[in-house]
């Protein structure tokens, strides 16, 4: 993941967004992985290092060839990249920055599963429901609570 020169939407516009995937995955009971992947990826990306930067000023400093450690650090020393020669995979290092980031994403994420579950009961979970154009939550039908 690198930084993107704008944010994909506002912080307002993530929480609702978050939430609306929340909701659509409690009503249909089905986990979207890519979705929530996505999301999570555009979230993150506020606080991303521009880690093509890293690379190119880095392959810059060593004209042009790979450093024995096929690692990469931004300007303050933070690992951000790795490249392994054998796989001939790269692998993004998420920055103290994206953790946190990350978490934030989860505890909106699932503070809108548990009010959820806590609204409409556990057994609601992947009920009939009906969405609106953004796949979001508006009501819930057929909603059979246990005894």
């Amino acid at each position: 993941m690198t930084k993107r020169d704008k944010p994909a939407m506002s912080e307002e516009e993530f929480e609702k967004a978050i939430k609306e995937l929340a909701q659509k995955e409690f009503a249909t009971g089905k986990r979207d992985d890519a979705a929530y992947r996505k999301l999570c990826m555009q979230h993150g990306e506020t606080v991303s290092p521009d880690r093509k930067a890293i690379y190119e000023s880095s392959m810059r400093k060593t004209g042009g060839k790979m450093n024995a450690a096929c690692m990469f650090w931004d300007n303050n020393g933070n690992k951000t990249l790795s490249y392994n020669p054998e796989s001939r995979n790269w692998k993004a290092i998420s920055t103290e920055e994206e953790f946190a980031r990350a978490r934030v994403f989860t505890s909106i994420y699932n503070d809108e599963l548990a009010r959820l579950k806590k609204e409409y009961g556990e057994n609601a979970k992947g009920t009939r429901a009906t969405l609106n154009a953004r796949g979001a939550v508006i009501e819930i039908n057929n909603i059979e609570l246990e005894r």
